[in-house]
């Protein structure tokens, strides 16, 4: 199909970068989202967001409300 460009083709253009895939069965899109906490900066684990904790705000976009009971944190937001 002309103007079209494969999966790899995409992917090459951004390397390191993951792509929104479509499921075949269902047709529908994906976006997996991952945060990461730190204290220095140099190591982060994992932290979890929950249901009662993430909403969709009126302007469609995604919110994640929690505590922290570190004086100082860094947060990692990556997409995967």
């Amino acid at each position: 199909m002309s103007g079209l460009y494969t999966k790899d083709q995409l992917g090459a253009l951004k390397i390191g970068t993951p792509l929104l895939g479509r499921d075949v069965t269902t047709g529908l899109f994906k976006l997996t989202m991952g945060i990461s906490k730190s204290t220095d900066l140099n190591h982060f684990t994992p932290f979890p967001m929950t249901n009662p904790q993430t909403t969709i705000n009126g302007n469609g976009e995604l919110e994640f409300r929690f505590n922290s009971a570190d004086r100082a944190a860094f947060f990692r937001v990556e997409g995967k």
